[in-house]
């Protein structure tokens, strides 16, 4: 008696099927991280007082001044984002004015802003006839990046839930 086993290419179609499954992850990590990016800079602008400035363009993608980086591959994917405006970092962290130094007189000066507020919130204008004057003190940050990481982190978990059901559906 002699049986014969035969896979008929399911072996074949097995190892396409997985092929095509790891090109389908490392395509799902980047649309997570590129998602979870923009869902980060829209955290931060929603935290900025002025959203036409241009500080809050620079927390648009593709916007001036922009920093949106995405590396996926191999296992591992990651987005960097922020901003390239020189003010960026004090507007986050805060400002010491009592390290200002005039280098004419040596003496520390008192700075004129430009513009116009009420309460807390103030918006730089370069034509405004009023304005404040700042003293030498530490300007607190408003710490846009520190507030929106709750909310991103929640975008993140609910963005990575939609794309593994999103995977799921097209491999089964």
């Amino acid at each position: 008696m002699i049986i014969k086993i035969e896979l008929d290419g399911g072996l074949d179609k097995f190892i396409s099927g997985a092929n095509s499954a790891a090109a389908a992850v490392d395509s799902m990590e980047e649309r997570i991280v590129r998602q979870a990016g923009i869902a980060g800079l829209e955290n931060v602008a929603a935290n900025i007082h002025s959203r036409s400035g241009r500080l809050a363009q620079s927390y648009t993608v593709g916007g001036n001044e922009n920093i949106f980086d995405v590396q996926a591959g191999g296992g591992s994917a990651s987005v960097r984002y922020g901003s390239n405006c020189p003010y960026a970092v004090p507007a986050e962290e805060g400002y010491n004015q009592s390290n200002r130094v005039s280098k004419s007189t040596g003496r520390k000066p008192s700075l004129w802003v430009p513009g116009s507020g009420s309460g807390s919130n103030f918006s730089y204008n370069p034509g405004a006839k009023t304005g404040m004057k700042l003293s030498g003190r530490f300007v607190p940050g408003q710490h846009m990046f520190e507030k929106s990481l709750p909310d991103t982190k929640e975008d993140l978990r609910k963005i990575t839930k939609s794309e593994v059901e999103r995977l799921f559906r097209a491999l089964f």
